[in-house]
């Protein structure tokens, strides 16, 4: 049988998940396209005691839609509430501010982990 005879063998499609960063980013950007296209809204806000504390808890049945760009009664500031490409770019970075404590602590418990593991302390023990 010829080579030109020969069928080669059909490769199947094989779906290959992106890389974290890659989904990530995209649910970024997808949800800073949300915020130019679902109403904005808030409910009203009181403050209760509680055993913990003082706590602000949102009030049932107070929803109003709220302009996305408005001038902040207390501050008189304009907040836009729509999010553009410098907020895009800017939130990896703030999230990870944001919960910086948690960050180390993770960061911490697998440097642990990683101490553990490599110096068989475990295995040793038992």
């Amino acid at each position: 049988m010829s080579d030109a005879t020969q069928e080669k063998p059909k490769r199947r499609f094989r779906f290959q998940l992106p890389h974290v960063y890659t989904i990530a980013f995209m649910l970024i950007i997808f949800f800073a396209v949300l915020t130019w296209i679902v109403p904005s809204g808030q409910f009203d806000r009181q403050t209760i005691q509680t055993a913990a504390g003082e706590r602000e808890v949102a009030v049932a049945g107070t929803y109003q839609e709220v302009d996305k760009v408005y001038t902040d009664p207390e501050t008189g500031e304009t907040v836009d509430l729509r999010q553009g490409i410098d907020a895009v770019l800017q939130a990896p970075t703030k999230g990870i501010q944001a919960a910086a404590d948690v960050v180390a602590f993770v960061l911490l418990i697998g440097g642990s982990f990683a101490i553990v593991t490599k110096t068989n302390a475990l295995n040793a023990g038992a």
